[in-house]
């Protein structure tokens, strides 16, 4: 088998600039999936072609082969080992950065509940001092509106009994009048 036309890395066209952040990211995860995958299949090959090769009794041109073979073999592990760690290391930075925003929001999240449980509890004596205000005030107005009750029948009261006091009095000036003038010219 020749080695010409064999490269250590595939190319691997891929955009990732489609889509949203997140698909940016799942998008460059699943490339380095498929990355890793041809990186494998090409070991497991190269591989299969070594151990061909070894098992047919050949020349020295078989055995360099044999040995080209091995070389890129290991290569080919190698830049896959170092491959799937940098994948995993992105892995574990994604990780790590999405548990500390899990942390940041959890706290925050508990900071607000904090404040509207506050809350909840300074509008609740509120309401309370305002219940206790509004029922104060309706005592005080009750007390009032009686109070004018009372007031205006007394009024009445009084403007009835100087109604009278007018009528009597006019009736006995009217009847004294009528005595004078009836003794005067008598």
């Amino acid at each position: 088998m020749s080695l010409r036309g064999r490269h250590l890395v595939p190319y691997m066209p891929g955009s990732y600039d489609e889509g949203s952040h997140y698909q940016g990211n799942d998008g460059r995860l699943l490339q380095r999936e498929r990355t890793s995958q041809v990186l494998v299949d090409k070991a497991r090959r190269l591989n299969d072609d070594f151990l061909v090769t070894l098992s047919n009794p050949g020349n020295i041109l078989q055995a360099a082969e044999a040995k080209a073979l091995l070389k890129e073999h290991i290569q080919t592990i190698t830049t896959t080992v170092a491959t799937l760690s940098k994948d995993i290391e992105v892995l574990e930075s994604q990780m790590m950065i999405r548990e500390q925003s899990h942390k940041q929001s959890n706290h925050s999240v508990k900071n607000l509940e904090l404040h509207h449980v506050g809350s909840i509890t300074d509008l609740r004596s509120r309401v309370g001092r305002c219940d206790a205000s509004i029922a104060k005030l309706s005592t005080q107005m009750r007390g009032i509106f009686e109070s004018v009750s009372n007031l205006s029948k007394q009024l009445q009261d009084l403007s009835k009994n100087l109604s009278e006091t007018i009528m009597d009095t006019s009736t006995k000036v009217c009847f004294s009048l009528f005595l004078c003038i009836k003794f005067n010219i008598s």
